[in-house]
């Protein structure tokens, strides 16, 4: 006679076994996928930055709008890597990247690619401007 066995008396109860809670572990996920889906996007609104930078190029406000979007790609960038559960030496190069004109676009669809898998497979759908928040 095992340990169950001799702590309920009912030889048809099912088997009794901890499990952790599904429920917890479920917001937790929503919560990554959240900060995820927030790292994606900040990368597309830099790249869209970016764009409008070059059409301001030669002038004062074209050199502001291209730091911004440069700051903005490299919040995103760590923020994603962070999120993706990246090692931080990788965090702290994929910011550095950012910095590297033409290197940062590979970068960003690197990352961007490895969020949208991720994304998806939590349910979330993935458009061009990425995923909205739960």
């Amino acid at each position: 006679m095992t340990q169950n066995e001799s702590m309920n008396p009912n030889p048809f109860a099912p088997p009794e076994a901890r499990v952790a809670d599904h429920a917890a572990q479920g917001a937790d996920d929503t919560l990554l996928l959240n900060r995820i889906a927030s790292g994606q996007r900040l990368l597309v609104v830099a790249v869209l930055v970016s764009i409008l930078s070059s059409v301001f190029r030669g002038n004062p406000v074209g050199a502001i709008v291209a730091i911004v979007s440069a700051i903005i790609a490299v919040v995103g960038a760590v923020r994603l890597a962070a999120a993706l559960g990246s090692p931080p030496w990788v965090r702290v190069v994929a910011g550095l990247l950012m910095l590297v004109p033409l290197v940062n676009l590979i970068t960003m669809l690197v990352l961007s690619s490895r969020a949208t898998r991720r994304l998806r497979a939590g349910g979330y759908r993935v458009g061009l401007l990425g995923a909205k928040q739960r």
